[in-house]
Protein backbone atom coordinates (compact mmCIF):
# COMPACT_ATOMS: atom_id res chain seq x y z
CA UNK A 1 0.00 0.00 0.00
CA UNK A 2 1.01 3.64 -0.28
CA UNK A 3 3.51 4.83 2.26
CA UNK A 4 1.78 5.56 5.52
CA UNK A 5 -1.62 4.16 4.55
CA UNK A 6 -1.48 1.06 6.72
CA UNK A 7 0.18 3.01 9.52
CA UNK A 8 -2.67 5.56 9.47
CA UNK A 9 -5.20 2.77 9.58
CA UNK A 10 -3.44 0.96 12.40
CA UNK A 11 -3.25 4.13 14.48
CA UNK A 12 -6.63 5.71 13.71
CA UNK A 13 -9.07 2.99 12.74
CA UNK A 14 -11.72 1.27 14.77
CA UNK A 15 -9.95 -2.04 15.53
CA UNK A 16 -13.10 -3.97 14.66
CA UNK A 17 -13.02 -2.64 11.09
CA UNK A 18 -9.25 -2.42 10.61
CA UNK A 19 -8.85 -5.42 8.29
CA UNK A 20 -11.86 -4.38 6.23
CA UNK A 21 -10.44 -0.88 5.77
CA UNK A 22 -6.98 -2.14 4.86
CA UNK A 23 -8.53 -4.47 2.26
CA UNK A 24 -10.60 -1.57 0.89
CA UNK A 25 -7.51 0.62 0.46
CA UNK A 26 -5.63 -2.23 -1.21
CA UNK A 27 -8.57 -2.88 -3.55
CA UNK A 28 -8.76 0.81 -4.48
CA UNK A 29 -5.05 0.98 -5.26
CA UNK A 30 -5.16 -2.24 -7.28
CA UNK A 31 -8.01 -0.80 -9.35
CA UNK A 32 -6.09 2.41 -9.90
CA UNK A 33 -3.10 0.38 -11.07
CA UNK A 34 -5.28 -1.78 -13.33
CA UNK A 35 -7.00 1.10 -15.08
CA UNK A 36 -3.82 3.13 -15.54
CA UNK A 37 -0.55 1.20 -15.64
CA UNK A 38 -2.12 -1.95 -17.08
CA UNK A 39 -5.05 -0.72 -19.19
CA UNK A 40 -4.67 3.03 -19.52
CA UNK A 41 -5.73 5.11 -22.48
CA UNK A 42 -4.69 8.71 -23.16
CA UNK A 43 -6.13 11.39 -25.39
CA UNK A 44 -3.93 12.21 -28.34
CA UNK A 45 -2.48 15.70 -28.50
CA UNK A 46 -4.51 17.93 -30.79
CA UNK A 47 -1.83 17.75 -33.51
CA UNK A 48 -2.15 13.94 -33.51
CA UNK A 49 -5.93 13.75 -33.18
CA UNK A 50 -6.54 13.63 -36.92
CA UNK A 51 -5.00 10.14 -36.97
CA UNK A 52 -6.62 8.64 -33.89
CA UNK A 53 -8.04 10.43 -30.85
CA UNK A 54 -6.69 7.81 -28.40
CA UNK A 55 -3.26 6.53 -27.45
CA UNK A 56 -2.48 3.40 -25.49
CA UNK A 57 -0.03 3.56 -22.57
CA UNK A 58 -1.06 0.64 -20.35
CA UNK A 59 1.32 -2.32 -20.46
CA UNK A 60 -1.54 -4.84 -20.51
CA UNK A 61 -2.77 -3.21 -23.69
CA UNK A 62 0.65 -2.70 -25.26
CA UNK A 63 1.51 -6.38 -24.87
CA UNK A 64 -1.19 -7.53 -27.30
CA UNK A 65 -2.27 -6.24 -30.68
CA UNK A 66 -5.71 -7.76 -30.05
CA UNK A 67 -6.01 -5.83 -26.76
CA UNK A 68 -4.93 -2.59 -28.46
CA UNK A 69 -7.41 -3.02 -31.31
CA UNK A 70 -10.21 -3.88 -28.88
CA UNK A 71 -9.44 -0.95 -26.55
CA UNK A 72 -9.15 1.67 -29.26
CA UNK A 73 -11.57 0.53 -31.97
CA UNK A 74 -14.23 -1.78 -30.54
CA UNK A 75 -17.74 -0.43 -30.09
CA UNK A 76 -18.06 -2.95 -27.22
CA UNK A 77 -15.76 -0.83 -25.03
CA UNK A 78 -17.07 2.00 -22.90
CA UNK A 79 -14.41 4.72 -22.65
CA UNK A 80 -14.87 7.36 -19.97
CA UNK A 81 -12.80 10.34 -18.93
CA UNK A 82 -10.68 9.37 -15.93
CA UNK A 83 -12.50 10.07 -12.69
CA UNK A 84 -10.80 8.84 -9.54
CA UNK A 85 -14.16 8.25 -7.84
CA UNK A 86 -15.15 5.82 -10.57
CA UNK A 87 -11.78 4.11 -10.96
CA UNK A 88 -11.36 3.13 -7.29
CA UNK A 89 -14.88 1.69 -7.19
CA UNK A 90 -14.82 -0.16 -10.52
CA UNK A 91 -14.16 -3.90 -10.40
CA UNK A 92 -12.54 -5.73 -13.29
CA UNK A 93 -12.01 -9.20 -14.69
CA UNK A 94 -8.57 -10.36 -15.74
CA UNK A 95 -9.74 -13.19 -18.00
CA UNK A 96 -11.26 -11.21 -20.89
CA UNK A 97 -10.95 -8.09 -22.98
CA UNK A 98 -11.86 -5.08 -20.90
CA UNK A 99 -15.38 -3.71 -21.53
CA UNK A 100 -14.67 -0.42 -19.70
CA UNK A 101 -11.59 1.78 -19.83
CA UNK A 102 -10.66 5.23 -18.53
CA UNK A 103 -8.94 7.95 -20.53
CA UNK A 104 -6.48 10.45 -19.06
CA UNK A 105 -5.66 13.70 -20.84
CA UNK A 106 -1.87 13.44 -20.49
CA UNK A 107 0.91 11.99 -18.37
CA UNK A 108 0.74 15.20 -16.33
CA UNK A 109 -2.94 14.47 -15.67
CA UNK A 110 -2.06 10.90 -14.66
CA UNK A 111 0.61 12.14 -12.22
CA UNK A 112 -1.92 14.57 -10.72
CA UNK A 113 -4.29 11.64 -10.18
CA UNK A 114 -1.53 9.64 -8.47
CA UNK A 115 -1.07 12.55 -6.08
CA UNK A 116 -4.83 12.73 -5.51
CA UNK A 117 -4.92 9.01 -4.77
CA UNK A 118 -2.18 9.44 -2.17
CA UNK A 119 -4.11 12.33 -0.59
CA UNK A 120 -7.28 10.25 -0.48
CA UNK A 121 -5.43 7.43 1.27
CA UNK A 122 -4.24 9.86 3.91
CA UNK A 123 -7.72 11.32 4.36
CA UNK A 124 -9.37 7.90 4.70
CA UNK A 125 -11.44 8.35 1.54
CA UNK A 126 -10.58 4.83 0.34
CA UNK A 127 -11.63 3.06 3.54
CA UNK A 128 -14.95 1.92 2.07
CA UNK A 129 -14.74 1.41 -1.69
CA UNK A 130 -17.11 -0.89 -3.55
CA UNK A 131 -16.64 -4.61 -2.95
CA UNK A 132 -15.70 -6.97 -5.75
CA UNK A 133 -12.66 -7.55 -7.88
CA UNK A 134 -9.91 -7.70 -7.06
CA UNK A 135 -10.46 -9.83 -4.01
CA UNK A 136 -7.91 -9.04 -1.31
CA UNK A 137 -7.09 -12.11 0.75
CA UNK A 138 -6.88 -12.19 4.53
CA UNK A 139 -3.22 -13.17 4.16
CA UNK A 140 -2.47 -10.06 2.07
CA UNK A 141 -4.12 -7.91 4.73
CA UNK A 142 -2.24 -9.70 7.52
CA UNK A 143 1.12 -9.22 5.77
CA UNK A 144 0.42 -5.52 5.26
CA UNK A 145 -0.56 -5.05 8.88
CA UNK A 146 2.48 -6.93 10.15
CA UNK A 147 4.77 -4.79 8.00
CA UNK A 148 3.13 -1.60 9.28
CA UNK A 149 3.38 -2.66 12.89
CA UNK A 150 7.02 -3.67 12.62
CA UNK A 151 7.82 -0.26 11.30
Amino acid sequence: MAAGAVERLVNESDPDRLEERVASNMRAMARFFWFTIEFGLMRARSSEAHEDPLRVYGSGLLSSYGEIEHAVESSDVQRFPFQLEWVVNQGFRIDRFQPLLFVVDSFEHLFEEVNRLETWVGEGRLDNVAPGEPVISEEEVRISLEAARSG
